[in-house]
């Protein structure tokens, strides 16, 4: 019997303390940009969405099959990772006739024989004109510097894992062409 008004007591006090306030847990999510002009990554702290697309450009999701002609315009080549490198490079192919100003794209980095190692999303900020290209630098995946790209001087103790990267566009964002002059002065 004690038992039993002992466990109902035990329930009356829970129901009726006040609720303990909640403890502010902080986390921190690295973003990271890498602009073309610089070369150099900036951090932007709390950002937890893409940046807003600015009214003088559009963009264009490569899911998109009406798009096709403009998504086979960017091209990529000459990928770098060395064993001993916390950074990768590539060049970005503009072929459109207005300039690159973002992409975003997913990085797959297999072993040689296929087998996936690590897959990533990145979007990088970039200004690339119409018919240049562009060499973009960004944090390599390989944290441990054990995995050097196949293609990229192979390291002169050994020991490191080659690997393959496929790039793979999900977005891009693109300045708008100008309107014809026709239709600003209403004629």
């Amino acid at each position: 019997m004690k038992t039993r008004y002992l466990l109902i007591l035990l329930i009356s006090l829970f129901c009726l303390a006040p609720p303990a306030e909640a403890r502010k847990v902080s986390t921190k999510h690295k973003t990271t940009r890498t602009t073309a002009r610089s070369g150099k990554s900036s951090k932007k702290k709390g950002r937890k969405h893409a940046p807003a697309i600015e009214m003088d450009t559009i963009c264009v999701q490569c899911n998109d099959s009406a798009q096709g002609d403009l998504i086979n315009m960017i091209q990529y080549a000459g990928f770098d990772k060395k064993a001993n490198s916390s950074k990768e490079s590539f060049f970005i192919s503009n072929s459109c006739d207005r300039t690159l100003r973002g992409i975003a794209v997913n990085l797959t980095y297999t072993t040689l024989d296929g087998r996936e190692l690590h897959s990533r999303d990145i979007e990088i900020e970039c200004e690339v004109p119409p018919g240049v290209s562009r060499n973009i630098t960004i944090p390599a995946w390989d944290t441990q510097k054990s995995f050097y790209y196949h293609q990229s001087a192979p390291p002169a103790k050994g020991g490191c894992t080659p690997f393959e990267v496929t790039i793979h566009t999900h977005r891009f964002t693109l300045d708008r062409l100008p309107a014809p002059a026709d239709s600003l002065s209403g004629h």
